[in-house]
């Protein structure tokens, strides 16, 4: 996958340095409202909406390529739909992944896997939106009634499947 993240830089016109550019998979967090989707970073026109169907369970995936201030340039599709790609800027509110389900999980203070850690013990499942991204790495605020705890979390810990808890 890290292949990827220099050429999908380069296309975005975008430094494979550049702490914005990434390449992680993230799902739509929200059940039914429609949300929109952007020709370009300005946000003014409006491309599409989107919607996931909870009664067919036909959901929306994307990968993030890039994150600037409050949103995200992606390309994804409806799991049943396969093939018909929508590409563009959305909102990163909208977008979450879910922590795979193990006893610790390690958050590091950088994307980087010997930068200091911290652990979420015990993670409860529930869609976590995504701060930011750098390569394959997100970083999220992780909050239950035991915890909160910030940081980024590796691509083996995260889980952008709706269907499964990838574990």
């Amino acid at each position: 996958m890290n292949l990827l993240i220099p050429l999908v830089c380069l296309l975005l016109n975008i430094a494979d340095n550049d702490s914005n550019c990434c390449n992680v998979s993230a799902f739509l967090i929200p059940k039914n409202q429609q949300i929109p989707i952007y020709k370009e970073s300005n946000h003014k026109e409006i491309l599409c909406y989107i919607i996931n169907d909870t009664m067919t369970e036909d959901y929306f995936i994307a990968t993030i390529f890039r994150i600037e201030r409050n949103y995200a340039y992606v390309k994804g599709s409806y799991v049943l739909e396969e093939g018909n790609d929508i590409e563009g800027w959305i909102e990163k509110k909208y977008l979450g992944t879910n922590i795979i389900s193990e006893s610790k999980v390690p958050l590091y203070s950088a994307p980087k896997i010997s930068s200091k850690k911290i652990y979420i013990t015990n993670p409860e499942w529930y869609p976590i939106e995504i701060i930011k991204c750098y390569k394959d790495w997100v970083y999220i605020i992780y909050e239950d009634k035991n915890q909160k705890r910030m940081g980024w979390l590796l691509l083996e810990y995260q889980c952008s499947n709706p269907y499964t808890t990838c574990n």
